[in-house]
């Protein structure tokens, strides 16, 4: 099994415009969700700007090309958990606190390039089991 497929929750850090209000985030729970969900992020532009257009079609270039043409896109991947771990509280039962144990995740930031090779392995994986 490929990294990518292993690989845990994906959030993507999107800018659509220069202005602050073009940027957005996308989180999924896991790596095959997570490039389904960008296509469809690049469906949903689509549509606002073709709202006529009943189907939509469009090329692996063309979807590329606009991740390519976004201000930002970065994306942070929670790659295990790690030793240790990371101790909270969770409040109070008759006057004492209770540590709740977390594992510690380690996230790893890609960036748009990264991104894209993601998403065409992704949708090779899908051509190739008939699934596009």
């Amino acid at each position: 099994m490929s990294s990518s497929a292993m690989m845990g929750s994906l959030i993507f850090l999107i800018q659509t415009e220069e202005t602050q209000q073009g940027r957005t985030f996308l989180d999924f729970t896991c790596h095959s969700e997570a490039m389904d969900g960008l296509c469809g992020f690049y469906e949903s532009r689509l549509r606002m700007s073709q709202p006529r257009q009943k189907n939509l079609r469009y090329t692996a270039k063309e979807l590329l090309s606009f991740l390519d043409q976004l201000p930002q896109l970065a994306c942070f991947s929670v790659e295990s958990a790690v030793g240790g771990s990371d101790i909270g509280f969770s409040g109070n039962y008759q006057g004492h606190q209770h540590p709740v144990h977390h594992p510690m995740r380690t996230y790893e930031m890609h960036d748009k390039d990264w991104i894209k090779r993601q998403l065409l392995d992704h949708l090779r994986r899908k051509c190739s089991a008939g699934l596009v």
